[in-house]
C-alpha cells in the first residue's frame, strides 16, 4: 500500500533531486545515508515516476517520486 511521506531534498543546479531525509510521521524521521540508484519507472497506474533506491540505517529501501508527491510501499500504511 502506498504511504505518502514528507521528504527533505537537495535540488542540484543540474536538475537532479537528491532525497536526504524521510519524515514518517510527526515524531519519526529517518536520514538517508546514500542513494544507490535512481531510475525512471512506471507505477501500477501506468504513470511515469522516479524510483530511488536508498540506504537508511544500512538497509536498502525504495522511495518513489511521482512528480508531485513522495511515497513508499508499506505493509502497515
Amino acid at each position: 500500500m502506498k504511504r505518502f511521506v514528507k521528504v527533505k531534498i537537495t535540488w542540484n543546479t543540474d536538475g537532479t533531486i537528491i532525497p536526504e531525509r524521510i519524515f514518517w510521521d510527526t515524531y519519526r524521521s529517518y536520514p538517508i545515508d546514500a542513494v544507490t540508484d535512481v531510475r525512471l519507472c512506471e507505477s501500477e497506474e501506468f504513470e511515469r515516476e522516479m524510483r530511488y533506491t536508498c540506504l537508511i540505517w544500512g538497509k536498502k529501501k525504495t522511495l518513489f517520486f511521482n512528480g508531485k508527491r513522495w511515497y513508499v510501499i508499506s505493509d502497515n500504511a
